[in-house]
C-alpha cells in the first residue's frame, strides 16, 4: 500500500520532492524515521500505487473497444469497465456498442481477414483524455493500524508511534465527541428515515387502494358499456326484423289486393260469360223453333 498526502500534508509517493518545499531536503535517516513516525491517519489519504491516473485505451481502430488476440481465441474488453477498475467512476451508462462482446475461435484457419482487421485496428490506436477525478479511496484500514502492522513485518524503529497516539489523545477525544454527534444525527436520521417509510407505505397502500378501486370502477364502467351495447345492437336487430317483417307484410297485402282484382275480373268475365251463353241458347231455340216452324210450312206446302 502507498500513502498520498495534499496541501500542507505530504505526498508519500513522492518524499524527496514534497520535502524540498518543507526544508528537509538534507535530512538523515532519523530525521526520516522521525517524519515518517509523525504522520498520523489525519494526514494521509490511502490510494493503491497501481490507481495512477494515466490515460487509458479508448478504442482500437473502427472496434467501439480493445480487442485483444490470444493463442487461439481473439476477445475484447471495455475500457469504461476498466476505468471502473482503476478507481474512478463512471461519468455515464455505457452504450451497448461499448458492451458488445467479441470471441473468435480461429485455430481452424476462419476468420483470417477479421484478424488483419485486429491487427490494422491497433496500430489507430486511441486513448482517452486523462481523467483528473481523484481515485477510489479505501478507508477500511486505518493508517495507525496499518503501521502497527508494518512495524511488526519490517521491524522499523517507529518509538514515536506511542507519543503519537498520545499527543493525538485530544484529537481523538474531540474526534470522539464528532462521532457521538454523527451519531445522534444518524440517530435523528434513523428516526426521520423510519417516519418517511411509514409515510411512503400509507402513501403506497392508499395508492394501491385508489387503484383498487379505480380497477373496480373501470370493470364496473365497462360491464355498463357492453350491457348498453348489447340492449343497442338488440334493439337495432329488432328493428331490422320488424322492417323486414313490415315489407314482408306489405309484400304480401299487395299480392292479396292483386289477387282480389283478378278474382273480380275473373267473375265478371265469368257472368259476362254466363250471360252470353244464355243468349246464346236463347237465340239457338230461337232458330231451333224457326226452323220447326220452316219445316212445318214446306210440309203444308208440299201437300
Amino acid at each position: 500500500m502507498a500513502a498520498r498526502m495534499f496541501k500542507e500534508m505530504v505526498d508519500v509517493k513522492s518524499l524527496s520532492k514534497t520535502l524540498s518545499h518543507q526544508e528537509l531536503k538534507g535530512k538523515g535517516g532519523n530525521d526520516w524515521v522521525r517524519f515518517l513516525a509523525g504522520l498520523s491517519e489525519r494526514s494521509i489519504k490511502w490510494r493503491l500505487p497501481w490507481l495512477e491516473n494515466k490515460p487509458d485505451i479508448q478504442h482500437c481502430g473502427s472496434f467501439p473497444n480493445v480487442p485483444l488476440i490470444g493463442v487461439r481465441y481473439c476477445v475484447n474488453y471495455n475500457p469504461l469497465l476498466v476505468q471502473r477498475q482503476f478507481g474512478h467512476s463512471l461519468r455515464g451508462a455505457p452504450s451497448s456498442d461499448y458492451l458488445a462482446t467479441l470471441f473468435i475461435y480461429y485455430e481452424d484457419g476462419h476468420f483470417i481477414e477479421l484478424l488483419r482487421k485486429v491487427k490494422s485496428a491497433w496500430e489507430n490506436m486511441v486513448r482517452a483524455e486523462k481523467d483528473l477525478r481523484d481515485g477510489v479511496v479505501d478507508s477500511r484500514v486505518i493508517y495507525h493500524t496499518w503501521i502497527l502492522e508494518r512495524v511488526k513485518v519490517v521491524k522499523l524503529p517507529f518509538k514515536l508511534i506511542k507519543d503519537q497516539s498520545a499527543s493525538e489523545g485530544p484529537s481523538q477525544a474531540s474526534e470522539s465527541e464528532e462521532l457521538q454527534q454523527l451519531k445522534a444525527e444518524m440517530e435523528k436520521l434513523k428516526v426521520r428515515n423510519a417516519r418517511l417509510e411509514n409515510e411512503l407505505q400509507r402513501a403506497r397502500n392508499d395508492l394501491v387502494d385508489m387503484r383498487n378501486d379505480n380497477e373496480e370502477k373501470s370493470c364496473a364502467y365497462e360491464n355498463i358499456v357492453k350491457s348498453q351495447k348489447a340492449e343497442r345492437d338488440y334493439t337495432f336487430r329488432v328493428k331490422q326484423d320488424l322492417a323486414a317483417a313490415s315489407r314482408e307484410l306489405s309484400m304480401r297485402v299487395n299480392e292479396k289486393n292483386v289477387a282480389l282484382e283478378k278474382g273480380r275480373q275473373w267473375k265478371q268475365l265469368y257472368e259476362e260469360a254466363k250471360r252470353d251463353k244464355r243468349e246464346a241458347l236463347k237465340r239457338l231455340r230461337e232458330a231451333q223453333v224457326q226452323v220447326q216452324e220452316s219445316g212445318h210450312q214446306m210440309k203444308e206446302m208440299a201437300t
